[in-house]
């Protein structure tokens, strides 16, 4: 038997996007209820989890708001060369305990007013006048829920994005695979690493964040596209640089996840839906990091929600207010994505070059454009990978 539940919004996904979609909706007066199908928030956590303590103070103040959601303050990263020569960018950061700073979110939720539905699943919906119906199931039975909007936060291959017809199918050149491990390494580190090179993670990288107690975490990223050319899956590779990097680590456990880092979408509003996170693809090109849009497309979708919802116009003009809020957003998304095909172009000795003609520059909270053009005005003797560089940031 079926049990019917009114409410203002319901938020498909208990990740970052959801949860601050429904905080924010929440706070505004919404009643908001969030399907979260896994039983517990939080898990299993597919995610590098690392983020700039510059970036995460737009939402909270970590070391004050939940200081057990940090594992690791780090300094800054390196970028390491296929040759191992390096440089670095200090700037202060945060690896995450993302299961538990997702489990924090949730209790801000909770607190807002929010109802949050683990263990339950999105199976359908049907549009009403005026409204939509979501099926959904779990062990206590069947549940439809009737809303005003739906915020689709259900991750990058988004069944509630399809159903609305505002997804589209994830192209192999624009999509990586990744596959992480949690490794005791025995060391402490207080910078992340980045490893490029063809041998390591053909048109990818290769990362180790530092977490607490001598872990990491160890990945690497190649896109479903290279792994196909190159015959070789992206457990091998990993497998390769973690037993030359590591070989006497020892491995906790092992995630594999599908992130999206194609262009900016240009649709992530229908009637009575809005698409968040990496459901919508908001996902850095060239990093693949999405913590901090999942976090901001929530919230701004939780109060344009709100608003089409005081003004008793759901529609997909009514909600129009989400897709000109999100354009900073997707101007960055298309000028990283511009320079992600640039990188997909550098060979080894590019990189080398690269990486040996900046090594004596001290750069600090730099972003990844500012760089690029520290690096082509430093490359008058080598034209042809000036060229490269510019090309990535015209």
């Amino acid at each position: 038997m079926e049990n019917k539940v009114r409410c203002d919004i319901v938020v498909v996904g208990g990740g970052l996007a959801g949860m601050m979609a429904g905080i924010t909706a929440a706070k505004l007066g919404a009643n908001v209820k969030i399907l979260e199908q896994h039983p517990v928030i939080g898990a299993p956590v597919k995610c590098a989890e690392g983020v700039t303590k510059i970036g995460m103070e737009e939402f909270f103040l970590l070391e004050f708001d939940c200081p057990e959601c940090i594992a690791k303050k780090i300094k800054g990263f390196h970028f390491v060369a296929p040759n191992r020569k390096r440089i670095s960018i200090s700037g202060d950061g945060y690896v995450l305990n993302k299961d538990i700073f997702n489990q924090f979110l949730a209790r801000e939720a909770e607190d807002a007013g929010v109802q949050v539905l683990v263990g339950t699943k999105a199976k359908d919906f049907q549009r009403k006048k005026g409204g939509i119906e979501i099926k959904a199931v779990s062990a206590a039975g069947k549940l439809v829920l009737a809303a005003d909007v739906v915020i689709a936060a259900d991750g990058p291959v988004s069944l509630t994005a399809r159903w609305a017809g505002i997804s589209k199918r994830l192209e192999p050149a624009n999509t990586i695979i990744g596959a992480q491990v949690l490794m005791e390494i025995g060391e402490s580190k207080d910078f992340a690493e980045f490893y490029f090179g063809d041998n390591i993670a053909p048109k990818g990288y290769a990362w180790v964040f530092p977490k607490e107690d001598g872990m990491a975490n160890i990945g690497l990223g190649i896109t479903i596209q290279e792994q196909a050319r190159k015959q070789r899956t992206v457990d091998e590779y990993l497998n390769a640089f973690v037993n030359q990097k590591f070989p006497n680590g020892k491995i906790i456990n092992k995630i594999h996840s599908i992130v999206p880092v194609g262009p900016f979408r240009r649709i992530h509003t229908a009637n009575q839906m809005i698409v968040v996170g990496d459901a919508g693809e908001f996902v850095n090109p060239v990093t693949g990091g999405g913590n901090r849009f999942a976090m901001e497309t929530g919230a701004i979708a939780g109060e344009v929600a709100m608003d089409a919802i005081l003004d008793r116009d759901t529609s997909k003009i009514g909600l129009g207010a989400f897709e000109m809020r999100i354009l900073e957003i997707g101007n960055t998304i298309s000028r990283h994505y511009k320079i992600r095909m640039a990188l997909e172009r550098f060979s080894d000795d590019d990189f080398n070059t690269a990486i040996s003609v900046l090594k004596e520059e001290k750069f600090k909270n730099i972003l990844l454009p500012s760089l690029l053009w520290k690096l082509s005005a430093k490359l008058k003797k080598h034209p042809a990978l000036a060229m490269k560089v510019m090309r990535a940031v015209m």
